[in-house]
């Protein structure tokens, strides 16, 4: 499934690069960052470099895989987002390395609930849980971040600093105002809006769907249940340390890790 191998390709590549220097910044692959968005300037696209080469002509390409906004998705419209959530996509896309701009890192969510990157971050930090089919329009739970990321960084250490009883607040959709004022639990799963074809959609879609009876990863607002390390958009706030910035609690109670 991964689009980054495909083997005729690389007869027509120049020779793979491994670092490229944009405005004094340096970057390798593996290296989390941020590439202008045709679509939205304001939104640069979340990615992350898994080759770097340079075409006979003298260009310098970069192929980054995408991780798409949560308002970029089709979904549920009682689905609840992290603050800074992004979702793994299988959009692997060629770039010139023009279009960097700049640096960012994206934390797998199970590593997040343990602690914080032990590293000075450049650029924001985003958090992943889900990677999102696009063809289904589906969110599933990434079990094992390794295998999402390129073999080059796939076995260096992430240390982390262990954060104790670290809870996250979710956040309503932020196009569930896109829902049609006629929609029904039954409608077709619509489709999002495209802009260009080398950029994310321009917005994704909501649609609705009855309750869930489980709901073990606190994905949706409507249902009974929810996992402890979560705080919906309803559910009363715990004592705790606030962080608005990351959308976190840090309580005076450890919780069990899910």
């Amino acid at each position: 499934m991964h689009h980054h191998h495909h083997h005729l390709e690389v007869l027509f590549q120049g020779p793979h690069m491994d670092e490229v220097i944009v405005n004094n910044i340096s970057y390798h692959v593996g290296d989390w960052a941020l590439l202008r968005n045709q679509n939205d300037p304001q939104k640069p696209i979340v990615g992350q470099i898994f080759r770097l080469w340079k075409t006979p002509d003298g260009k310098q390409w970069l192929n980054a895989c995408w991780y798409y906004r949560p308002e970029q998705t089709v979904h549920r419209v009682d689905r609840l987002f992290y603050k800074n959530e992004v979702m793994k996509t299988g959009q692997y896309r060629d770039h010139l390395v023009s279009n960097l701009v700049g640096k960012c890192y994206v934390i797998h969510f199970t590593r997040y609930q343990r602690g914080n990157p032990d590293m000075k971050l450049e650029g924001p930090l985003f958090v992943c849980e889900f990677r999102y089919n696009e063809s289904d329009k589906i969110f599933n739970k990434i079990r094992t971040w390794k295998a999402c990321l390129p073999e080059e960084i796939r076995d260096l250490d992430e240390a982390t600093i262990p954060v104790n009883g670290r809870k996250f607040f979710k956040y309503p959709s932020p196009i569930r105002h896109l829902l049609p004022a006629n929609a029904t639990p039954h409608d077709r799963v619509p489709e999002p809006t495209m802009g260009s074809p080398d950029a994310p959609p321009l917005v994704g879609a909501v649609y609705m769907r009855p309750k869930m009876q489980r709901d073990d990863l606190g994905e949706y607002a409507t249902s009974d249940d929810c996992p402890r390390y979560i705080i919906r958009p309803n559910d009363s706030p715990e004592e705790g340390q606030v962080d608005i910035e990351t959308g976190t609690i840090t309580t005076n109670t450890p919780t069990a890790n899910a």
